[in-house]
């Protein structure tokens, strides 16, 4: 049996997985949707999302009959996190690094593995996999997909990180402070957080001299004024819009509703590609599906203005944000 090998960056991989904070935290449905919809697109008994420790393997969700957890030494995920691209076992008997590994000769008989690593920070601290009891084979549209659903646990961990920094910061202020600085519909900033944190965002920056970008979003909702008449149509479509932005950006971005229709993103250290890349994603996830509300679904539409520079000093908040 091969012993998966121990990454060169080892340490900042654990301080990944440690700063993400749900190592041995209780089941959630938004992994459990992911790895539920694995098992059945890929047709297998076994699908979870695994983190990887100094000398285990964890499982964040698992669908099937699997052991939550995994000496590292013997774990298929350990070797997965060592790749760019995923691990694809067809026949583990045929295969000299796992043909004697007790999950193999034992239960739970693993003889097919798929493995698409997890990255966080930039570490891989874990997998999306799949398990068979049998031998299969696995082609290059079948890979795309296991990439696809490891890109949604991804984004997820970057809303999971997204929450813990907001908390860190909600935790820093007062109750009164919090009222005034914060929407309550969203749970975002508001206009008056932002005139109080962008400025400090700018002048590190301008300190630091790097590039950045801010992004103004302009939220049209098409609907009758039936529906728009109802009790919290408006906080429903703000709230719902709220949660799939902030999925697109980073834990340390500024993001706030800047005005009743209008949300601001500053985003620091970020190239003008970047920016556009974000504001694309920020347009598809809006568009991709109705908002639900409880006067029904409406179709909801952004115009992004995106504005990026590198050269920050002497100019002031509100010219940059008119420009």
């Amino acid at each position: 049996m091969q012993r998966p090998e121990i990454p060169q960056n080892e340490d900042k991989r654990l301080a990944a997985l440690a700063g993400l904070g749900i190592m041995n935290s209780p089941a959630e449905e938004r992994f459990d949707r992911i790895t539920e919809i694995a098992q059945r697109l890929f047709d297998v008994p076994i699908a979870l999302v695994s983190l990887v420790t100094a000398d285990t393997q964890w499982s964040k969700s698992l669908q099937g009959s699997l052991a939550r957890r995994t000496p590292r030494e013997l774990s298929f995920c350990a070797h997965a996190i060592l790749r760019k691209d995923p691990l694809i076992v067809t026949d583990a008997l045929q295969d000299a690094a796992f043909a004697d590994n007790p999950l193999v000769t034992a239960e739970p008989g693993i003889r097919f593995y798929a493995g698409c690593p997890l990255r966080h920070r930039g570490q891989a601290i874990g997998t999306l996999c799949l398990i068979d009891h049998k031998a299969r084979s696995f082609d290059v549209e079948q890979v795309r997909w296991l990439r696809n659903l490891a890109d949604i646990v991804e984004n997820e961990f970057r809303l999971q990180e997204l929450d813990t920094e907001q908390n860190r910061l909600l935790k820093e202020l007062d109750e009164s402070m919090r009222q005034v600085l914060m929407d309550p519909v969203t749970g975002t900033w508001n206009r008056h957080g932002i005139d109080e944190i962008l400025p400090r965002e700018l002048g590190r920056a301008a300190r630091s001299n790097d590039a950045i970008a801010i992004l103004l979003i302009d939220l049209a909702i098409a609907t009758d004024s039936r529906i728009a008449d109802e009790a919290g149509f408006r906080d429903d479509v703000l709230r719902e819009v709220s949660r799939r932005l902030r999925r697109c950006v980073r834990p340390h971005d500024v993001f706030g509703l800047f005005t009743e229709r209008e949300f601001l993103v500053f985003l620091g250290k970020c190239p003008r590609k970047n920016a556009i890349e974000i504001g694309q994603r920020m347009v598809s996830t809006v568009h991709s599906r109705p908002v639900e509300t409880q006067a029904g679904n409406v179709e909801c539409s952004l115009s992004i203005g995106i504005y990026s520079m590198q050269e920050i000093a002497g100019r002031s908040m509100g010219q940059i944000i008119e420009a």
